[in-house]
């Protein structure tokens, strides 16, 4: 038997039910509740005329759509009005919702003002996505979730969750990545393959989330190489279009995100990094007996027999890395390693502007051995990782001057995926070292816009 509840929708009882006796069940379940204040999901109706009222379902699209949005699950109102429109469909035909196992929770939800409550509770009623909706509650319940917890979880673990970032897409993802079909990088970038973040957030929207100079640059050098693969002429109209379905998702969107810094390869001028470069001197008195006691001789004893000792610091373990680098792309180094060691004897160590100037004036070609590019940026980011930086900062706009970007914009690029987190983030210490923006519901599969490789992953981070 299916019977329409007023505020509620209908619901499914036993065929041999009297009416008495679903009567009474629906007083005794709602209306005892509505009298104490703690859900109005079903009080009584005024015989006045009076604005419209929501049905319980429509209700329950509204809360997870609110909810979702509200804890940063879902980053935009398209895919949080998305997933809040299939509950509200799929809640007109489950049997005996306002018997559902999720009804009081949506009540007592909808009494604290709890908007996310009201969208698990929504998910709790639907068969099989409930189970994994209350996976994801249970994610968010151990640890507190209002914002001064989750930042001070988030600082804790070194994030810099005072400094607002921000990522501009044209894709869907739920973890930024380092390999395989996820992977977000591109060698041929002005710093190579790192994961790239701005301090503006119209930086992020004109520039990056979208069509902008960046992706242009890369869709042109795309279609380029499938014009060469193809054989066909540099500027084919089928290679561009190609290029493009390979490069862009959808219109674009922005991440606001924290990040996890570490060590900074800082090329801005107030904060510049230095590269040691130091070679072990022996004692001179070790050397006073072949000075025949003078010591001014066995102090320069001692510098000669120095440059016998091996090289250590930043800038060595730069130059470490080039030349294993230039053995596996077939490059020669030999040019650049010489600049860089000549400035890094001179100074005992090398300027961060100084070591980039050479890097990127110095005339040199790596290119990757599968598709040719020229990858000299990644050459150079990888030996900035490998000198033992985590992170680079530099100024945005001295380095992209033809860009249209707003006063004071810089550029942060990360190397592991595990240091950047979404500004929504539940910061949980168990995940501190996995890669992921925020874990749980984002992997319920409802339509939600939020990615298109999800993953199968339930953590929060």
């Amino acid at each position: 038997m299916i019977v329409d509840i007023k505020g509620v929708g209908q619901a499914q009882f036993p065929d041999d039910m009297a009416i008495a006796d679903i009567r009474s069940f629906l007083r005794n379940k709602y209306y005892d509740r509505a009298a104490q204040g703690q859900s109005d999901i079903l009080s009584p109706q005024p015989q006045t005329a009076s604005p419209y009222e929501l049905t319980l379902t429509e209700r329950l699209g509204g809360g997870i759509a609110e909810g979702l949005k509200g804890a940063g699950l879902i980053s935009d109102n398209y895919g949080a009005q998305q997933i809040g429109k299939n509950v509200t469909a799929l809640g007109e035909f489950l049997p005996g919702i306002g018997d559902a196992s999720a009804g009081d929770d949506f009540g007592r939800a909808v009494a604290e003002g709890d908007n996310l409550g009201m969208g698990l509770a929504a998910l709790g009623a639907i068969p099989v996505v409930g189970d994994a909706a209350r996976r994801g509650a249970r994610a968010f319940d151990d640890l507190p979730m209002d914002e001064f917890s989750r930042m001070k979880r988030g600082h804790e673990q070194g994030f810099k969750v005072k400094d607002d970032m921000f990522h501009g897409t044209t894709h869907d993802f739920n973890e930024f990545s380092d390999t395989g079909a996820d992977s977000n990088l591109n060698k041929e970038g002005h710093w190579g393959a790192g994961h790239y973040f701005t301090n503006k957030s119209g930086d992020a929207s004109d520039n990056y989330a979208g069509i902008g100079p960046d992706l242009e640059n890369r869709i042109n050098q795309r279609s380029e190489q499938i014009a060469n693969e193809m054989d066909w002429d540099y500027d084919d109209p089928r290679a561009i279009e190609q290029a493009t379905k390979e490069l862009v998702g959808h219109e674009g969107a922005i991440l606001p995100v924290k990040l996890r810094e570490g060590k900074v390869f800082d090329l801005r001028g107030r904060s510049e990094s230095k590269l040691g470069y130091e070679r072990e001197t022996p004692d001179w008195e070790d050397y006073l007996d072949d000075a025949e006691g003078d010591e001014d001789i066995a102090r320069e004893l001692a510098e000669e027999a120095s440059w016998d000792e091996e090289p250590t610091g930043e800038v060595a373990d730069f130059i470490e890395s080039l030349q294993r680098q230039a053995d596996e792309y077939g490059f020669d180094a030999d040019e650049i390693i010489g600049e860089i060691q000549q400035q890094a004897v001179d100074y005992e160590g090398i300027s961060a502007s100084a070591l980039d100037n050479i890097m990127r004036k110095t005339e040199w070609w790596a290119e990757d051995p599968e598709t040719g590019a020229l990858i000299n940026n990644e050459v150079y980011r990888q030996a900035v990782e490998d000198a033992g930086f985590d992170s680079i900062k530099h100024s945005a706009v001295e380095d992209f001057p033809s860009m249209k970007m707003p006063i004071g914009t810089e550029h942060t690029i990360i190397f592991k995926p595990e240091n950047v987190r979404s500004k929504f983030a539940k910061f949980d210490p168990k995940n501190k070292q996995k890669a992921g923006l925020l874990g749980g519901l984002g992997a319920l599969g409802l339509g939600t816009g939020i990615s298109s490789q999800q993953s199968s992953k339930e953590e929060s981070y």
